[in-house]
């Protein structure tokens, strides 16, 4: 797998708890999710994979919009779709 993720800006963490493995990448354009749909089509079965929608805002209360290329996305490929809400103060 890990030679169809090269030339694609992801980003490879160990957690700390279960010691396997997490890909990230930012999807900014319907050309980005191709790329990505194309390695999940040829993954191994049993490879679990999702969408993590996070919000980083100044605001105690927001809203996030997905893009429709990033419901297609989700729509093409499935697993599991998780949102984060985080506030940044500037308490300086």
């Amino acid at each position: 797998m890990k030679q169809r993720l090269d030339g694609l800006p992801i980003q490879v963490r160990q957690r700390r708890v279960h010691g396997d493995y997490v890909v990230s990448m930012e999807l900014l354009s319907a050309e980005s999710c191709e790329a990505l749909i194309q390695v999940l089509n040829a993954s191994p079965v049993g490879v679990p994979f999702g969408l993590y929608v996070s919000l980083l805002t100044p605001n105690e209360s927001d809203g996030v919009r997905l893009a429709p290329f990033i419901r297609d996305f989700w729509k093409s490929v499935g697993g599991d779709l998780d949102f984060s809400f985080t506030v940044i103060s500037d308490d300086d």
